[in-house]
């Protein structure tokens, strides 16, 4: 556990984490790129979230 989630795997909370983080030490124009385990359910749901798929 790391905080209040599990760090492994595609998950919101350490996606969102890692982009604050970014952003907060002056790396906004860095993009994140998620690959292995994300399934079209997974793409919905992230969609559904307003995250931003490329």
């Amino acid at each position: 556990m790391m905080g209040t989630f599990d760090p492994r795997g595609i998950n919101r909370e350490l996606l969102n984490t890692l982009r604050e983080t970014l952003d907060k030490e002056g790396f906004g124009h860095v993009k994140i790129v998620v690959t292995g385990g994300f399934t079209e359910d997974r793409i919905i749901e992230f969609e559904k979230a307003f995250w931003l798929v490329q």
